[in-house]
């Protein structure tokens, strides 16, 4: 059976096991975080999870060690950003924990899969890639997507559409994102650079 790591079970960790268990992927599931006690509470309720929704998905409690030769590894853990931080601060912050999270993992599978849950994306994913040496295509970065879909429910309820109609993409992090779009209107046209600041705030809540 495949075993798919989780590290990191705030509430993006915790949300993507329950996704998981959901979707029953036949997987173990091996949840991993610093602190022990919320470790085993996720681990309890996720598996009572799994049981009410007779999933195939099993649930346990993990090592970084043991995380580090799963096939998968999710990474999560520290990602949060506090309201009002410094952007250098949290770049400082983010890039430490990552290299704090990667070190207890070493040595580590060659042939997993590392998806980095976080921004600043590119250059956290960078720094997996150099400190793990894995091939590129098995280090990949997600930190927009949360901010893509945020950004495409913003265009088309303006324009009164559907997500399903309105195709939108957030690339880059920081003073830059969410800029591709706004700047490319006239001033006023369709109303849309007035909620720009308004929008930019809504799809920054996460980080």
């Amino acid at each position: 059976m495949a075993t798919i790591a989780l590290i990191g079970l705030d509430s993006v960790g915790a949300s993507t096991a329950l996704s998981l268990i959901r979707r029953e992927i036949q997987a173990t599931l091996l949840l991993v975080d610093i602190d022990t006690e919320l470790q085993d509470a996720q681990v309890r309720d996720l598996s009572d999870a799994a049981l009410f929704y007779e999933s195939v998905t099993k649930v346990q409690a993990a090592t970084h060690r043991e995380a580090s030769q799963a096939d998968v590894v999710i990474i999560t853990e520290g990602m949060k950003p506090t309201p009002g931080e410094d952007i250098y601060e949290l770049v400082y912050f983010k890039t430490t924990v990552l290299k704090s999270i990667l070190k207890e993992m070493m040595p580590i599978n060659p042939n997993t899969v590392i998806l980095v849950v976080a921004n600043p994306v590119d250059l956290l994913t960078t720094l997996a890639q150099d400190i793990t040496r894995l091939p590129k295509e098995r280090v990949i970065g997600v930190g927009t997507c949360l901010d893509t879909l945020r950004l495409q429910e913003e265009v088309s309820s303006f324009l009164g559409g559907t997500t399903e109609e309105t195709v939108v993409c957030v690339v880059g992090y920081g003073i830059i994102r969410a800029r591709l779009l706004g700047d490319r209107l006239p001033e006023g046209e369709m109303g849309f650079q007035t909620r720009r600041g308004s929008t930019r705030r809504k799809i920054s809540r996460a980080g």
